[in-house]
């Protein structure tokens, strides 16, 4: 929001104008940043995630894992680390001061209690702003589970426009 703020400030734009776009965990939060903020105008979710952090990673390993585990060095252990953390970013037992570990990162469990309650998708619904959704079919990243999960929350929505580009990746490259 302040980088919003500030964007809208420069002389150079039109500060009605000014769009969000999030990239992949950037496209998950950015119904949740667009929320109450008057100052933007629209949001572009890049290969935006419309489920969590944890469960897309484990989907991301899991698929790894099938098609090339010796170069990317993911294996049933690799995944099975991920799985587990999952289980606890998802337990009614977990604590703001807990930690969890995914990928080698140790990460607060108040930082996934926080996004326990928000569903990216019913936040997007809620908006009346343009929202552009981009998807690229070679994405295993961001999959497209969570293209269709953006089509049915905002479906017949008149705010809501859809590209889907099958021959890109993540990053939206061939």
């Amino acid at each position: 929001r302040a980088a919003v703020a500030l964007a809208a400030q420069q002389k150079e734009i039109d500060p009605q104008r000014v769009y969000l776009l999030g990239h992949s965990l950037g496209g998950y939060l950015a119904p949740r940043i667009a929320s109450g903020d008057r100052k933007i105008a629209g949001i572009i979710l890049l290969a935006g995630s419309a489920r969590g952090l944890a469960d897309v990673i484990v989907d991301q390993l899991r698929y790894l894992a099938t098609v090339a585990p010796e170069e990317g060095g993911v294996t049933a252990a690799t995944v099975a680390a991920a799985e587990a953390a999952a289980k606890q970013v998802h337990s009614p037992a977990l604590k703001p001061d807990d930690t969890i570990t995914l990928l080698g990162s140790t990460i607060p469990g108040a930082y996934f209690l926080d996004l326990r309650p928000y569903d990216p998708t019913a936040a997007a619904a809620r908006l009346t702003i343009p929202i552009l959704v981009l998807q690229g079919g070679r994405d295993y990243q961001v999959t497209r589970t969570d293209y269709g999960l953006w089509q049915k929350a905002l479906s017949g929505r008149k705010n809501a426009h859809f590209q889907f580009f099958p021959g890109l990746d993540h990053l939206f490259m061939t």
